[in-house]
Parts: C-alpha cells; structure tokens; sequence
C-alpha cells in the first residue's frame, strides 16, 4: 500500500465517483522548500515527498470546475511535522477561508433546516439501539470468537458512541490487525453491529532482529547478534510457537511453544527447548582464575495462570547440562608456571515457583511502572544435596517532568538439606554493581539495592527517541555464609554515571562504573546493558 498523500493528496475525482456534485475542497500540500534551506537528509526526504504530493495535486485541481470550491492556505514555512503549531495554521486556514465566505454561503442550507438535523443527530446520541447481533468480517488467522470476546459486546446491549470507542481499542490491543473499525448494520428488521479487522499483512509470522554490544575497556568486548520469531494463532485457543537465535557472545538457539488451555482461559502449559554456548570466567574473590568453554542444553515445562494482563504464576521444572573446558594457568610449589586442562560435565535438576507482575512501560529505560518477581523452589547438581532457594526482584519507574527514579531491589538466599548452599546466585555489571566485571560475585545469600536518576535532557527527534543523562548509587555483596560484623557492614558501594540515548536497536548506554576498593570500569552497550 503507498500513502494516499503521495497518490491523491487532493482526491477530487474519488469524491466525484462517490456522487458529489459541488466539491469544496482545501489543498494543505506544504510549498517546495527553496534549495537554500535543503541543508540535511531529512529536508530533501521532505523536498521529495512534497514533490511527488504537488504532482497529482496539479492534476486534481484541474478536475474543479466553477461550480466547486477550493480553499489554498499559504503554508510556506510549514512542514507536515509541525503538529506544534496548530493554532497557527488554523488562524491561516481561516485567513484562505474568509475571501470564499459568500460562495460557502451559496451551499448552505437555512437555518431551521441545520437545527432540525442537529437535533436529530443529538436525538440518536440519547436513544441508542438495542444491537441484536453482532458480526466479525472474514478473517484468515484470527478466529472471529477471539475478535468477539475482545470487544465484549452482548446481545441486548445498548450501545453508545464510548462503548464503541472502547471496543475498538480492545480489539487493537490484541496486536492482530492494522486496523479496526465498528459499523452499525441491518438485517431486516434486527440492529446490529459489524466489526471490520485487517489483519496486519506481515503475520501471523513475525520476526524481530536485535543487537547487542558492549566493551568495558579493561579486557571484556562482546557483540550479540538476536533473531526472534513469534508464530501466533496455532490453534483456535491461541497457541504461540517462540523461537530465537542468537550469535557472537553467545551462541543458540532455543524453541518454546506456548498453549493457552482454551481461548481467553488464564491457564496456559508451556514447554522449551534450548542450547547454548558461550565464554564464562570463573572468579575467585571478584578476579578472574580461568575462562572456560561452556556448552549448555536446557529443557522445561511450566503450567501456570495469567493472574491479570500484567501478571502470571508458573510451576516449572528445568534441566540443564553443562560441559566445560578451558585451561587453569597456576604456580606450582616450585613457583614454575604450570598449565592444566580442566573439563567439568554435570547436570542441574531446578523445580520453581514463580510470580511475576510487571507494569514498566519500557524494560531498559522506564519511566514508570514496576516489575516484581518472587521465585522460589529446588535446585540438585547430579549427587548433590538439594539447595532450597528463594529470590525477590523488585525495580520501580518513577518521572516527574523531565525527571526519573529507577530504584531497584534484589534479595536471595540458597540453603542446603546439610548446611550452606554454595554459589546459587550471582552479581557485578552495570548497574548491578558497578565497576565489576558481569557476574563475578558469586554466594548462596545476596543482598543488593540501587537507586538510579535519569534527566532527559532532549525531548527527541521526529522519531521521538529519548536522549538522557543518568548516575547510580549501589549497595550489595554476595556471602556464603553471614559475615561476623553482619549483612550492612559487609556491603560493597558503587555507583555510576552515564549517558543514555535510544536508538532503532535499543538503548544506547555511555558510561563509567566504580566499586569502591575493587575497580573502575568504562561502559559501552547498544542494546541491552
């Protein structure tokens, strides 16, 4: 489909075909701009457009004859992107309108008629049709059930010009059409409704491409390539096939296919496949004592219920195997550099628990919402005891103005069925400690808190992108057991400072991140950080 601007900005002969005989007609086509103001990419997209508009324009106007008339503003200096200057152009509008007045009056019909069919309009606003039956136009993947639901129409329902509105908005929330409209219908003497849904061309497949990367500057670079595809509308009930790719950093490639148990049931099954691999450095007191190789395979199932639109509970149960190799260089007691060829193979055995509510507008630069998770459950490495393990996951979006707060809140701990768990959950990165390198804390009990600013110092281009100055302070530390002094003096401090824009890719992130006593660190993420 091309935009009707470019092919009939002015569609004289359309409202001829569609029975007019006098036309009045208003030519909002913006002038060419001089060559003097063609400084950048975007004005001679603009230079380009307002050509093509002007051509078929042309060929419209000719079309009017001296019956009909035509209203041409002077909007030299205007773009279609001034939507800032409204009051204006209205003023010049009416200006252009004014000269005309006498041939618009020759159209009018008297004042008594326009009373009486304004008071017919108002007479159907009060009294509104009972709707007998309500209909779906044909559609190739969505069933027309999931359409009906959506818009939560019943039989007998009075319907008001709200109720339609709102219809509308339910069905477009579904994310399914391009379009949806609602029209009142007859059959014989019944009332009713029909609701008109395109369906979006490009479906029910779609795809999604993403990057990642980012550099530390102290010896940590990676870049991430991900593919997703979503398959929608398997079966009536609403059943999604999720699969993505991702290569650089990490590698892999993982499948999931989702079932709602019925169409609009809250309960759903949930099964996946996946395998990965990837770098992963082992430290040791926060410092690097080896890189390995690691291969991972994973596979779940989880039953659950979506609690509302923004929240679900999951039971789950995982296994992941893992082999690793890599090369541990170390001193031996004759303090000469010896080198060992470490393999590790072993498989973990998880059954969880999960909550999640989760409102944030944006999952990497909010402005407002909160997204909570609380988990708990088992987790056995091969002829390990079991370690119990719960964890809370909690982040806030708060903006005033140009102003944002982004607190956030993690606490976990791991317990065995014979003492201490060891090394069930990890910390360090950006903002999540900042100034460590990712995940190099590592202990079966974890405290951590950060309250984050982010200024928006631009409003954004025509795209409406966001540019933002932000810093972080950060407290946290990962133990094994609880330290002599206790959890509060045993924390690590943090914080940041940095640079955020988003971008067609994701969020754009320039900064730098200090642990206090442990490091600094020079950030760099498009993508995710």
């Amino acid at each position: 489909m091309a935009d009707g601007g470019l092919v009939k900005n002015l569609p004289v002969d359309v409202a001829r075909q569609m029975g007019a005989q006098r036309i009045i007609a208003v030519n909002i086509g913006t002038p060419l701009t001089p060559r003097k103001d063609l400084r950048s990419l975007l004005s001679v997209s603009q230079q380009m457009i307002n050509i093509l508009t002007e051509q078929n324009v042309t060929a419209q106007k000719a079309l009017l004859g001296p019956q009909d008339v035509l209203i041409s503003p002077d909007l030299v200096g205007f773009s279609f992107l001034d939507f800032a200057k409204v009051a204006d152009l209205i003023r010049i509008g009416e200006a252009a309108t004014r000269p005309l007045e006498a041939g618009l009056a020759a159209l009018a019909v008297p004042p008594e008629q326009y009373a009486q069919w304004r008071a017919s309009r108002a007479e159907l606003k009060r009294v509104p049709t009972a709707t007998e039956f309500v209909e779906v136009s044909p559609l190739q993947v969505v069933p027309p059930q999931a359409v009906l639901n959506a818009a939560g129409f019943k039989p007998g329902q009075s319907l008001t010009a709200a109720d339609i509105q709102a219809a509308v908005g339910r069905v477009q929330e579904m994310g399914d059409f391009e379009r949806v409209s609602i029209s009142a219908q007859r059959q014989g003497q019944a009332h009713g409704v029909r609701i008109d849904a395109k369906e979006k061309f490009w479906g029910p497949h779609y795809l999604r491409v993403g990057l990642d990367a980012s550099i530390d500057f102290t010896g940590e670079s990676s870049i991430s390539l991900r593919l997703g595809h979503l398959r929608t509308w398997l079966n009536d009930a609403g059943a999604q096939w999720r699969n993505r790719l991702d290569l650089g950093r990490v590698n892999g490639l993982s499948t999931e296919l989702f079932q709602p148990l019925s169409l609009n049931s809250p309960g759903f099954v949930s099964a996946g496949l996946g395998v990965q691999s990837y770098q992963k450095p082992l430290y040791a007191n926060g410092k690097p004592l080896l890189t390995g190789r690691v291969r991972e395979l994973r596979a779940s199932l989880e039953v659950g219920a979506e609690l509302s639109q923004q929240s679900d509970l999951r039971l789950g149960a995982s296994r992941k195997t893992f082999r690793a190799t890599g090369d541990l260089n170390y001193l031996s007691s004759a303090q000469t550099l010896v080198t060992e060829d470490v393999r590790i193979e072993f498989a973990e055995n998880d059954i969880y628990l999960r909550y999640t509510d989760d409102s944030l507008d944006n999952a990497f630069l909010p402005s407002s919402g909160q997204r909570l998770i609380l988990q708990g459950g088992q987790n056995q490495s091969d002829d390990t005891p079991a370690d119990t393990k719960v964890e809370l996951r909690w982040t806030g979006a708060f903006t005033l103005g140009h102003h944002t707060l982004w607190p956030a809140l993690r606490l976990a701990r791991a317990r065995s069925s014979v003492g201490q768990g060891t090394g069930a959950f990890a910390l360090g990165g950006f903002l999540e400690m900042s100034g460590l390198p990712t995940e190099s804390l590592s202990g079966s009990r974890l405290g951590f808190v950060r309250l984050a600013y982010l200024n928006r110092i631009s409003t954004g281009d025509v795209l409406g992108r966001r540019l933002l100055l932000g810093g972080s302070v950060e407290l946290g530390n990962v133990w094994d057991s609880r330290p002599d002094l206790g959890y509060t003096r045993d924390l690590l401090k943090a914080g940041s400072i940095f640079v955020t824009a988003e971008s067609p890719l994701g969020p754009l992130f320039l900064g730098v991140g200090r642990t206090a006593g442990r490091g600094t660190t020079v950030y760099l993420f498009l993508g995710q950080p």
